[in-house]
């Protein structure tokens, strides 16, 4: 899915960055990004929609964690984040469907063993299904 919408990346030298950051800074809205590609996949006729997944890399990655935490984690199977970034924080989760099975791939410089921990908290908290692994 595209995050940022399909004109706004034209000719415009920090246009990621001022996107990403918007982004960033109100979770609510990057996930509702999210859902809306969601809500898009699930209505196409050749999907089944009782297997979605959600498969993030990178800035994508960060918004697949978010999703974990405060977006409707019943309507996917599982939840995916490549060398997502933690940098500008988590939000606050809310109710995890126990059945989504959660996987996050972490390393380099986009998070600390201290964001990791913390993401690990609440995830046992939630009591979900996930694993944590560290690349460097």
């Amino acid at each position: 899915a595209d995050i940022f919408g399909s004109d706004a990346m034209k000719n415009t030298e920090n246009a990621f960055e001022s996107k990403a950051q918007l982004y960033l800074e109100n979770k609510e809205l990057f996930v509702s990004r999210i859902q809306a590609a969601i809500d898009f996949i699930r209505s196409h006729e050749l999907v089944d929609s009782d297997n979605i997944s959600l498969v993030g890399f990178s800035f994508g990655g960060t918004g697949s964690i978010y999703y974990s935490l405060i977006g409707n984690t019943s309507e996917v199977k599982s939840i995916v984040s490549f060398h997502a970034s933690l940098d500008s924080g988590l939000p606050e989760a809310k109710t995890i469907n126990p059945e989504v099975q959660i996987l996050i791939l972490s390393g380099g410089e986009g998070d600390d063993i201290t964001d990791i921990n913390f993401l690990e908290s609440v995830y046992i908290a939630q009591n979900a299904q996930y694993e944590i692994s560290r690349f460097s």
